[in-house]
């Protein structure tokens, strides 16, 4: 299993020398009920969207606090709240590769 923060450009792990929290992207939940079972369909959406991956994500695949506002995901059932989904620090590329070298090249440039 592994204990990095799976939105692109964010190398966060858990360890103990940083508080840092990690929370497990959303599953469809089919049998809480049909109101549950549509809320965590359309919150899942935003999720991925946000997240803008080409891979799927595992049981094991997990965000960092620092894609929250608050540090944390809101309940599922309090859709207004903008951490229903991560919004902050979303790198708007879907390839791991090319935002390894855009990060490496903003590195450089800070440099300079």
């Amino acid at each position: 299993m592994d204990n990095t923060c799976w939105v692109n450009g964010c190398t966060n792990r858990a360890d103990d020398s940083v508080k840092r929290s990690f929370y497990t992207i959303p599953i469809v939940r089919k049998f809480e009920g049909e109101q549950t079972k549509t809320l965590s369909e359309e919150r899942r959406r935003p999720w991925l969207a946000n997240i803008n991956r080409r891979d799927v994500p595992s049981k094991h695949s997990k965000i960092c606090s620092d894609h929250f506002i608050q540090g944390k995901p809101e309940d599922l059932y309090n859709r207004s709240h903008p951490d229903w989904a991560p919004t902050l620090k979303l790198c708007d590329i879907s390839d791991p590769l090319k935002s390894k070298k855009m990060k490496t090249k903003e590195t450089d440039m800070e440099r300079n």
